[in-house]
């Protein structure tokens, strides 16, 4: 539960707030430095440098974005087409889809703190085939759900590994990344 947005904070609070060990000092506090993650409800309170209580209003230890990605297996479909496919849901759900006529099963729920629309995501193809679908390599506001497929309708391979990263759309802070790997589509032949 984030602190409060006024009054009097102490470090009892922000311990319970953000852990620590006993005893404590605000000087454990910095953003980035191991306790307090550098999210955006915490932009408040300083990096290094002179640090006072009221730098904690509305800090908070939720983790607002987390991602599962290494979900996709390699499918083989015969004879005619084979599919898989990743999304980022824009009710907050990371998704795979694997097969012909399936649909997409949820994997993990991305979006812990806010609304979609706070953040934007991005996959890059680190080697292999891209995928179709969604833009690739370009940062997508995640207020629309965003899809990447492979598919195959021939005697071939498609394979790819790549990397989704999400993060907060104002202040621009990637808050979380995880491979998609593999992510491939084989078509064969009985």
């Amino acid at each position: 539960m984030p602190l409060q947005s006024s009054g009097a904070i102490n470090l009892t609070e922000i311990s319970a707030e953000f852990g620590g060990a006993t005893p404590d000092s605000i000087s454990e506090y910095y953003r980035n430095g191991g306790l307090v993650p550098d999210y955006p409800a915490n932009a408040g309170i300083p990096e290094a440098g002179a640090i006072s209580w009221s730098d904690f209003y509305d800090g908070d230890s939720t983790v607002p974005v987390d991602l599962d990605g290494d979900v996709l297996v390699d499918i083989t479909i015969t004879p005619t087409r084979a599919s898989v496919g990743y999304r980022i849901n824009s009710s907050g759900a990371e998704q795979s889809y694997i097969g012909i006529a399936g649909s997409y099963s949820t994997i993990n729920t991305w979006l812990n703190v806010g609304s979609a629309s706070d953040y934007d995501c991005r996959l890059t193809v680190n080697s292999g085939d891209v995928p179709a679908g969604s833009a690739v390599g370009t940062w997508l506001g995640c207020g629309t759900t965003r899809a990447w497929t492979l598919t195959t309708t021939q005697v071939e391979t498609f394979t790819n590994n790549c990397t989704i990263e999400i993060r907060h759309g104002t202040t621009m802070v990637v808050l979380a990344s995880a491979s998609v790997n593999p992510m491939t589509a084989n078509e064969g032949e009985l």
